[in-house]
């Protein structure tokens, strides 16, 4: 996941939809870290078995990022 980040980083793309995905506490951090380095403002993880540590990690790593946007539904998240 890290090198589709990666892949980004010199790209206009400014929507990136990774819905019905799967993220765990080890590599979200990471990816979302890289997407820092791109024009992606508005994401799409809907359905992605996304629970408050890994939500935690994501926003933690897109800090400083250009992301707006991002849609969580479906997902596991609450509010502890």
């Amino acid at each position: 996941a890290v090198p589709l980040a990666a892949s980004l980083k010199n790209s206009q793309i400014t929507q990136l939809d990774l819905a019905e995905n799967y993220f765990n506490t080890i590599g979200a951090y990471p990816f979302f870290q890289e997407l820092r380095l791109t024009n992606i403002t508005h994401l799409d993880l809907s359905a992605s078995k996304i629970n408050s540590i890994i939500a935690a990690k994501i926003i933690k790593g897109l800090r400083g990022s250009k992301v707006t946007h991002i849609q969580f539904s479906e997902n596991a998240i609450n509010d502890k």
